[in-house]
């Protein structure tokens, strides 16, 4: 045999006639039957007389105990009713006639107890059970009969043929003395009555072979056995004849020359034999010999056991010897010293296992340098590469560890997203072995697909180390994906850094004006004579106030983001308000106001009303150099849940400001209700980009919207709603 390169070699075998098979069948040989020919030898000549006198006797009295085991077990089984019956938890729910109280109270007692195969309870006509419905069916007609048939009799345990075999049938009837209830009234002309069945089954017998040291076997009337604790006893005592035995008597019988079995026959209720019950005892002097016997018997023992004992010591040593190198080699591989190897061959199981070791310490070592291989491929995986190029290098990373002729990244739907220019084919031909595994566990992941001869030679764990190397490999590929979506977001975080520094600027503009204003005409105002200083106080008063509408806007904003924001209901005339804000504007053009509310009131926040008819009036103003402002407050009926107005779901007012301007793109029309955006026609205006956006945050708030309409003519309109209700109704 061929040696592996590296390997040390523990010696070549040597052809052995004892082999280990041999050795180890001849010593199982001696040990299983020197003993017992021994033993038969020298003892069974002189206690053969012994064993038939002694054999009938100790089998009648096995059949006492047996006896004394039923009986035992009829009493606990009605020692358990009686304390059921009583319980008076059940009492309680049969006499409400809880059904569904009573059911789950029968089925857990009878899970509890374990030994108890069906439990069935009785209330007038009502049957609940637990347990076999065939089983429970046959103790609920027995319960009929034994107890609410004959109420004045006492129930006592019985057996029963319920024709699953035969069952030992404990019965008693539930005192409702005092209850009142439903319940109560069922049971009027039948008792509740409850009982408990115990099947004569394996655990009887285990019983029986545990107290007695006897074997038992239990036959239905017609013979049929039913339990049997040994088989082969029970095949040699044949089919008794259940119906002809004696009620209440034991009968001794020699069935076979080395078995004698006494059988005691099983009534039921009525008197009738409904099975029977076998003793079983082979002829064996084992443990029934006389005292003058026993001092030679031991003697004998020991001396057949000394002699095994030395054969055994010998022929160990000798699979101790064989077995060393082994063992030596087995803790070489559990310190991972993959290069030693056995001598082996095919003669036994021996030289097999050493050739089994020897294939596993190569398996082990291969894959040992397979995966060293593969920890070297994937570190060397750059997750900051793009993911075409990431994932060509991992497909020629696995083709390279694996030594595989082909390999490619495939998607679910076929598409091949990456292939290894190296590899000797582009695609696995028809009824090539191919390993494939998914590069992460989802169903969408794309499938590292190689083909190769060696593939069909593969052992599972050679494929889930390729597996294990899609994994790794789909994790570098997972990270690439982060490291893309990471630059991507350290850009969209640059142009916000952006955005909030062109906002700092705007704002820092639009509070700085106003105060340069106010205080470059404040200095003005000293040396100005006595005509000039209205004028002057009236331009301080109105770059003052748009500062602190500025303000109010930046604060509004930070309340809006906190959440902390809760309109008031206030309720007020909305055209009053109209005016008052555009006499706050300082202006000499002109308001053309429709007043279309009539006498209805706004039901709404003021402070944020005031706000947005300031942020719209004053648009209108800086975006219209020239012409009137146009306002009409109109009243509307509010849409009802299918789309359609509807007066009876309330009113609402829709306000509209419409300047004579140049309006806004279309392409602006809903970019400018963003925070911190203008439209195209605002560039050499003062702004924030806050206004509309605030504007449109308190209406939501309020239960309004704002939106953008054209102009017939030219100019921009702007519309919001805020809730209205009728003063009076109109006419």
């Amino acid at each position: 045999m061929t040696q592996p390169s590296g390997a040390r070699d523990r010696g070549s075998p040597r052809r052995r006639w004892l082999s280990y098979e041999r050795e180890q069948t001849l010593s199982q040989l001696l040990l299983a039957t020197l003993p017992l020919l021994l033993f038969w030898v020298l003892t069974m000549r002189q206690t053969g007389i012994v064993v038939g006198q002694e054999a009938d006797t100790r089998t009648r009295q096995a059949a006492g105990s047996v006896a004394s085991i039923l009986a035992r077990d009829a009493s606990d089984l009605q020692t358990l009713l009686d304390s059921y019956t009583a319980w008076s938890v059940l009492q309680a729910d049969v006499a409400a006639d809880n059904e569904t109280g009573i059911s789950s109270t029968v089925t857990d007692f009878q899970v509890a107890q374990g030994h108890v195969d069906a439990a069935v309870l009785l209330i007038g006509s009502h049957v609940i059970a637990a347990g076999d419905p065939a089983v429970t069916a046959r103790v609920a007609a027995f319960l009929r009969q034994e107890v609410t048939t004959r109420p004045a009799a006492t129930p006592v345990p019985a057996y029963a043929d319920l024709g699953t075999g035969l069952y030992l049938v404990a019965a008693g009837t539930i005192d409702l003395a005092g209850r009142t209830g439903p319940g109560v009234a069922l049971a009027a002309t039948h008792p509740a009555a409850m009982a408990f069945a115990r099947r004569i089954d394996a655990r009887f017998a285990l019983q029986v072979r545990q107290l007695a040291n006897i074997d038992v076997a239990v036959y239905d009337r017609h013979g049929r056995p039913l339990v049997q604790s040994d088989r082969v006893l029970a095949q040699q005592l044949g089919t008794p004849d259940v119906a002809g035995l004696p009620a209440g008597e034991t009968v001794v019988q020699h069935p076979a020359p080395d078995l004698v079995d006494a059988i005691t026959a099983l009534t039921g209720p009525d008197g009738q034999v409904i099975g029977a019950v076998a003793v079983m005892s082979e002829l064996s002097a084992v443990g029934i010999l006389g005292n003058d016997l026993r001092l030679f018997l031991v003697a004998t023992l020991a001396l057949t056991l000394a002699l095994a004992l030395l054969l055994a010591l010998y022929l160990s040593r000798r699979l101790r010897q064989r077995l060393q190198p082994v063992g030596d080699g087995i803790t070489a591989v559990s310190r991972g010293d993959l290069a030693i190897r056995l001598p082996a061959g095919d003669r036994d199981p021996l030289e097999r296992l050493a050739g089994s070791h020897n294939r596993l310490a190569a398996a082990l070592e291969r894959r040992e340098r397979l995966v060293w291989q593969s920890v070297d491929a994937l570190d060397n995986l750059r997750p900051d590469r793009a993911p075409e190029a990431l994932a060509a290098d991992v497909v020629a990373a696995a083709r390279a560890v694996f030594g595989l002729d082909g390999c490619r990244l495939v998607t679910p739907d076929g598409h091949v997203q990456a292939f290894d220019p190296a590899s000797v084919v582009d695609a696995p031909p028809d009824g090539a072995s191919v390993a494939r595994a998914r590069i992460w566990g989802q169903p969408d992941a794309p499938v590292l697909e190689c083909s190769s001869p060696e593939v069909a030679g593969w052992s599972t764990a050679d494929h889930a180390l390729f597996e294990l190397f899609a994994r790794q490999a789909g994790v570098v590929v997972r990270d690439a994906g982060l490291f893309a979506e990471t630059s991507r977001r350290a850009v969209r975080l640059g142009r916000v850094n952006e955005l909030q520094r062109d906002f700092l600027r705007g704002v820092s503009h639009n509070l700085q004006s106003p105060l340069t204003r106010v205080l470059v005409m404040s200095d003005d105002l000293a040396d100005q004579p006595a005509a000039n200083v209205a004028e002057r106080a009236r331009a301080i008063h109105a770059n003052a106030d748009r500062l602190a509408h500025v303000v109010e806007q930046l604060l509004t904003l930070s309340r809006l983001d906190a959440g902390a924001y809760e309109p008031e209901a206030d309720i007020f005339a909305l055209p009053p308000l109209v005016r008052r804000v555009w006499d706050a504007q300082g202006t000499d053009r002109s308001l053309d106001l429709v007043d279309r509310s009539v006498g209805a009131l706004a039901v709404a926040d003021r402070a944020g009303v005031e706000q947005v008819l300031w942020v719209l009036l004053d648009n209108a103003l800086r975006y219209a150099p020239a012409g009137p402002i146009h306002v009409e407050v109109a009243l509307q009926p509010r849409a009802s849940s299918s789309g359609h107005p509807d007066a009876a779901a309330g009113h609402t007012f829709v306000v509209r400001v419409r300047d004579e301007g140049l309006g806004v793109p279309a392409t602006d029309r809903t970019r400018i209700f963003e925070r911190f955006q203008r439209g195209a026609n605002a560039a050499d205006q003062e702004g924030t980009g806050l206004g509309l956006n605030v504007a449109r945050r308190l209406l939501r708030a309020m239960g309004g919207r704002i939106w953008y309409e054209d102009a017939p003519g030219g100019g921009a309109i702007f519309a919001f709603t805020i809730p209205a209700e009728l003063a009076v109704e109109p006419a």
